[in-house]
């Protein structure tokens, strides 16, 4: 299972269990795909220590890997997650990619992540700067 696998399902597992907090392991990508996210108004933040207002883990003492692990704030609207749904469109074994013209056929609704060569954008943002690239996940 690849990093950005396990953040989708620590995400979902996370929104599904109302939680405040889920923590992930993280590379680079996993990072760029966080902040988007956050711009997006998917998750509330995330940062790389133990949340304070999170006391039951708080109090246990839990090793975990400083650089590789981050907290990722969940986010409720009406105490309906923000995120109902996330798939991962690409996989390791099978990329996907989307050209201009078929960007402009895609609905506004799901949201669509992109990796492109001027990084990682949503869909729309990737319509108006002229550019395709490989389709990274779904949310909704």
């Amino acid at each position: 299972m690849t990093y950005r696998s396990q953040l989708f399902t620590s995400l979902q597992n996370g929104q599904i269990r109302k939680k405040e907090w889920v923590a992930v392991r993280v590379n680079k990508s996993c990072l760029a795909l966080l902040r988007l996210l956050q711009k997006q108004g998917f998750i509330s933040g995330f940062t790389p220590r133990i949340p304070t207002s999170d006391k039951a883990f708080a109090k246990r003492k839990t090793r975990q890997k400083e650089l590789s692990m981050v907290w990722v704030g969940l986010k409720y609207k009406h105490k309906l997650p923000a995120i109902s749904q996330i798939k991962q469109v690409s996989t390791s074994g099978r990329q996907s990619y989307v050209k201009l013209d078929y960007l402009a056929r895609l609905p506004f609704y799901p949201c669509w992540i992109l990796s492109t060569s001027q990084g990682l954008m949503t869909h729309e943002q990737a319509l108006r700067a002229g550019l395709g690239g490989e389709v990274l996940c779904q949310i909704q």
